[in-house]
């Protein structure tokens, strides 16, 4: 018997070293640069044909955390929405996680404050005034 849990330990322990090994192995992604990066805020603009009228009003008018950067798939970014309502969103099981593409994030920032005044200035139709002047 003690060779049997001497045994079970073993293969415990080589199963979780292969494990790591695997995922030690697993390719690493670089971000360009000049593209989002996870921990930045974005503003998007749904355009899923099974996206809801209310999932895109909330998605225009409303900030989200980039989170999670996929490159391999068309919807590369995973934007945390912290203010979202539950079941609004369903991905993966979690309520407060959207899908989107790089055409869908229509601006971006490491500043919360940033997005904030884009969106006050395209609300008002400000932004491209504030281009022309070179305010920003």
């Amino acid at each position: 018997m003690k060779y049997l849990i001497k045994k079970q330990s073993f293969l415990i322990e080589r199963k979780f070293s292969k494990a790591y090994e695997s995922i030690e192995n697993e390719p690493q992604y670089e971000m360009d640069e000049n593209e989002p990066q996870i921990g930045d805020y974005a503003i998007c603009k749904e355009t899923g044909t099974n996206a809801s009228d209310r999932q895109i009003n909330f998605v225009s008018d409303n900030i989200g955390n980039i989170v999670e950067y996929r490159p391999n798939l068309k919807f590369k970014y995973i934007v945390y929405y912290e203010n979202a309502p539950e079941k609004l969103f369903t991905f993966g099981g979690k309520d407060k996680f959207r899908q989107m593409s790089r055409e869908e994030i229509i601006y971006y920032s490491k500043n919360k404050e940033d997005c904030e005044v884009y969106m006050d200035t395209t609300k008002y139709n400000l932004w491209n005034i504030l281009l022309k002047n070179k305010v920003f």
